[in-house]
């Protein structure tokens, strides 16, 4: 490592965000194969991240609480990018911001894997699902949520007459007497209603009037266009059960989803492309859930580290 170019390192550290990320595809992993085949360089900088991944497990081993790291505002992920400025790297991950980066001051903050129940003062109840980050604020005496990434399903039902306030980074949201879920990245707004009455805007509109979203509908949208309505299922809400539903979802799409509850990287290798997978999955232990994956298809899981897993054909 003594001759590595802290050019190579900062690839390293920003194809391991990039990979991490919650919107990583299938492109970006065959564009990393790629760049890791390219030069005997690019491999040892992966190694040397790799090791830097076992470090970390070291530091659980010894005694350092995973949880106590988490409280003091210490992710795996700035461990790594830290363990990388040891080696002289001084941009890390070139640039790339990721949701979390974004919003790791939030007043609500879910780990992956874990999620939370808020009961704010009108009897409104918020369950924050895996990895979200949500801002709570008063404006004139009225609850305003900030959705900066993740997910949530809100009940204001028994809330107070006003219409509850919610904006992600894609628009906003209002929403009176409803039940509905809101799912975002910093790309688009899935917001799904069951009950109430739903408004939207896009933060691009030129509309003057808000969008109405009518119950068991569901619709997605950035910050200009939106998408023709859906249907919204029971299945949408079905991590608030611990449970990950598909019906016959595409496999890569599979492993996108499961890897939101689970701590580092999981991928799915791209001759798994034309697989579909239907059942029930737990999102409470990914572990079982991977294992269950391959009872159903001809699926094996490579473990090469606690955190850096992939699903290729068996």
């Amino acid at each position: 490592m003594k001759h590595m170019p802290s050019s190579v390192l900062r690839q390293a550290s920003a194809w391991m965000a990039r990979l991490s990320a919650e919107d990583a595809s299938q492109t970006d992993q065959q564009n990393f194969e790629a760049w890791r085949a390219a030069d005997v360089q690019h491999e040892a900088a992966w190694q040397k991240l790799l090791q830097l991944q076992a470090n970390f497990d070291n530091l659980t081993a010894q005694g350092v609480d995973s949880r106590l790291l988490d409280k003091r505002g210490i992710s795996r992920r700035q461990l790594l990018s830290w363990g990388m400025m040891g080696l002289g790297v001084l941009s890390i991950a070139g640039g790339t911001r990721t949701p979390y980066w974004q919003s790791a001051t939030a007043d609500y903050r879910t780990a992956a894997g874990q999620t939370r129940m808020l009961q704010l003062r009108d009897n409104t109840e918020v369950t924050l699902n895996t990895r979200t980050r949500l801002d709570l604020n008063n404006e004139n005496h009225r609850l305003f949520l900030k959705l900066h990434t993740g997910e949530l399903l809100i009940d204001n039902r028994r809330g107070s007459n006003e219409a509850l306030a919610l904006e992600t980074p894609n628009g906003h949201i209002s929403l009176s007497s409803a039940l509905c879920s809101v799912r975002c990245t910093d790309q688009t707004t899935r917001v799904s209603a069951f009950e109430g009455e739903i408004t939207f805007r896009t933060h691009g509109s030129h509309l003057s009037t808000d969008a109405h979203l009518a119950p068991g509908k569901q619709v997605v949208f950035d910050t200009v266009h939106t998408q023709p309505t859906g249907t919204a299922s029971p299945a949408d809400v079905a991590w608030t059960q611990g449970q990950l539903v598909a019906e016959r979802m595409p496999v890569d799409q599979f492993i996108s989803e499961l890897a939101r509850y689970r701590q580092g990287v999981l991928l799915a290798d791209s001759r798994l492309a034309n697989l579909s997978v239907t059942g029930v999955f737990p999102t409470t232990n990914t572990d079982q859930a991977l294992q269950q994956l391959t009872r159903i298809l001809p699926v094996q899981v490579n473990q090469i580290s606690r955190y850096w897993i992939r699903v290729v054909p068996a």
